[in-house]
C-alpha cells in the first residue's frame, strides 16, 4: 500500500481525510501533522508515498513546507489540499513540484480519484482555479481581504513582517529609513482595515503564503 501524511492544523479535518484514506483500499495513512515543524520531521521519518498538504499551515506555512522538501530531494509526492484555490496557488503550486491540487470542498467526492491518478500528472479537482486572486477572509470569520491597492513596496514590507523581520531589519534590506517604514505599515493597516499593535504582525504571519503570492503576481 502507499503510504500517506496528512498535514492540515484542523484535526476534525484531518479526521474526514483520514476515513477516505482508510476506505481505500490502495492507500495507508501513516501518520498526521498540525504544523510545518512537525509535517517535515514526521516525512523525513516515514518517506512516505504521497503528503496531503494544506497551505495555512502554523509556522512557515504550506509553500513553505514545499521548497524545503524539494531543496532536500525528497521524493515524496505533493498534493496540495486548501480552501485556497485559485488560478494564481495552483500556478505557484506547479512551479514548486507539486503534483495536484485539490480544493477542500471537492475533497469528498474527488481526492481519492486525484491521489489514484497522480502518475497521469498533475491533477485539480474541479473547483481548483475558479477564482481569482485568493481571498484571505470571509464575511463568517471577519477576517479582513487582501485589497487590489497595496502597493509592491507595501506587499514588499508585509511579507516581511509575515517573515518576522523588525522595523529595523526592513529598513536596512529595503534601503529605506525606519520612519519610512512604519508609514508603510500604517498604510497596510488602514488599507486592511486592522486596528490594535499587535494586528498586523498576527494577520502576516497567518496568511504568509497569501501574501507571498500576492507579491510575485
Amino acid at each position: 500500500m502507499k503510504t500517506v501524511i496528512i498535514a492540515d492544523n484542523h484535526p476534525l479535518f484531518r479526521s474526514g481525510v483520514r476515513q477516505l484514506i482508510d476506505a481505500s483500499a490502495e492507500f495507508d495513512l501513516v501518520d498526521e501533522a498540525g504544523d510545518s515543524e512537525s509535517c517535515l520531521f514526521k516525512v523525513a521519518q516515514h518517506q512516505p508515498y504521497l503528503l496531503l498538504l494544506d497551505l495555512n499551515m502554523p509556522q512557515t506555512g504550506g509553500f513553505d513546507v514545499v521548497r524545503q522538501l524539494r531543496a532536500g530531494h525528497s521524493k515524496c509526492r505533493i498534493v496540495i489540499l486548501s480552501m485556497y484555490a485559485s488560478r494564481e496557488f495552483v500556478e505557484t503550486a506547479r512551479q514548486l513540484g507539486c503534483d495536484g491540487f485539490v480544493a477542500k470542498e471537492d475533497a469528498g467526492t474527488e481526492l481519492i480519484f486525484a491521489i489514484e491518478n497522480l502518475d497521469a500528472g498533475f491533477q485539480m479537482t474541479s473547483s481548483v482555479g475558479r477564482g481569482e486572486a485568493p481571498t484571505v477572509a470571509s464575511r463568517q470569520t471577519s477576517r479582513p481581504h487582501m485589497p487590489a491597492d497595496l502597493t509592491l513596496t507595501e506587499l514588499r514590507v508585509l511579507n516581511a513582517i509575515a517573515q518576522s523581520a523588525t522595523t529595523q531589519e526592513i529598513a536596512g534590506d529595503m534601503g529605506i529609513s525606519p520612519r519610512t517604514v512604519d508609514t508603510h505599515r500604517q498604510n497596510i493597516l488602514r488599507k486592511l482595515e486592522l486596528s490594535g499593535s499587535n494586528a498586523l504582525v498576527r494577520y502576516a504571519v497567518e496568511n504568509k503564503d497569501i501574501i507571498a503570492a500576492w507579491q510575485s503576481r
